[in-house]
């Protein structure tokens, strides 16, 4: 995969999620992800196959592992109780009552041609459904409900909402023990990041309330934490949520261009600069040695756009959304 291409500003400011795809297509591991991803036969990609005869479409060899194959199945009302006590979501999955029963799921190393001929009685007899599996798609490594090229700059306006499947992790279990809150937690408080918070409800609520709640819980939690950063512009400071304070929304300026210069050096980076290089040596023609001062400031911003580049872009992309709810929760507390 080429270095990225030369950046064309968009008209007006960036949106949090541009700002977040600027640096995710900068990340090696998703360019190469995409690469790999652009490699598989067309009909792996566009899955434009016929279910009841997948070797018209599809080259023998191509390994079943790049689909899930699921068989329609009746409810069973007794599944909850194949629980096995464990606090993932991973254990509901297992024991749904739409789990694929042995027989048109595919076996380990099973190829298609091999799946064909050994599914073939089945199929006929079984309604199913085949989507991509989760290995090549970059929901869960990137946050993305799709690919997108790297090269493509900025963020098409059609794909803004390419960052709002997120998925997220389920603690829950399944109390049967007559002394179940003596049961050991699912999560530690140390697991607990800053923005994050735990739930304890009744399923038996009814839903929209459960939705009321969740939605009023996350509000508040999401201004209080805006409050401690207007009162203390160091709590987010250091690897750790550095962006929040950095980054003010669509309607803001990106103080003293910073975003930018992070993106210099993950594009210098891209280009086969070593970290000695990026931080002591000034780009350009001249390629000046940097003073102390110089080299120390650039230390950091590497470190940063590292941070954002692999991991915190998936903070950064809801920030607009965020500052927005905060703004209408505090002009209903004044009306108030």
């Amino acid at each position: 995969m080429s270095a990225v291409q030369a950046d064309k500003e968009p008209v007006g400011p960036k949106s949090s999620r541009q700002w977040a795809w600027e640096f995710l297509r900068r990340n090696p591991a998703y360019r190469d992800a995409y690469a790999q991803w652009m490699a598989l036969p067309e009909a792996v990609r566009n899955l434009n196959i016929n279910a009841q005869d997948l070797c018209r479409s599809l080259s023998d060899e191509i390994p079943m592992s790049f689909f899930v194959v699921e068989e329609q199945q009746q409810l069973d009302d007794t599944w909850h109780e194949k629980l096995s006590g464990k606090s993932k979501a991973e254990d509901f999955a297992a024991v749904s009552p739409f789990h694929p029963k042995k027989g048109v799921e595919p076996l380990p190393g099973e190829n298609l041609k091999e799946w064909h001929k050994r599914t073939l009685e089945i199929r006929k007899e079984v309604g199913f459904t085949i989507c991509h599996s989760s290995s090549i798609l970059p929901r869960e490594r990137f946050g993305l409900k799709k690919w997108i090229d790297p090269e493509v700059s900025p963020l098409p306006e059609s794909d803004t909402d390419i960052f709002e499947e997120l998925e997220f992790e389920v603690y829950a279990e399944f109390l049967k023990s007559e002394h179940f809150r003596n049961k050991p937690c699912s999560i530690s408080v140390g697991d607990i990041e800053r923005t994050e918070v735990v739930l304890k409800i009744d399923v038996m609520q009814p839903m929209h309330y459960l939705k009321e709640q969740l939605e009023k819980i996350v509000k508040e939690q999401r201004a209080l934490i805006l409050e401690v950063m207007e009162l203390k512009s160091d709590y987010f400071s250091g690897k750790k949520g550095g962006i929040y304070y950095a980054y003010k929304g669509k309607g803001s300026i990106n103080t003293g261009g910073i975003y930018k210069e992070y993106l210099k050096i993950l594009d210098r980076i891209l280009m086969g600069e070593s970290k000695k290089d990026i931080i002591s040596i000034e780009p350009g023609f001249a390629r000046s040695r940097s003073d102390d001062n110089n080299v120390e400031t650039m230390e950091k911003r590497y470190d940063e756009a590292i941070a954002i580049r692999d991991a915190d872009y998936r903070k950064m992309a809801y920030f607009d959304d965020y500052r927005g709810e905060i703004r209408k929760m505090k002009k209903s507390q004044k009306k108030d």
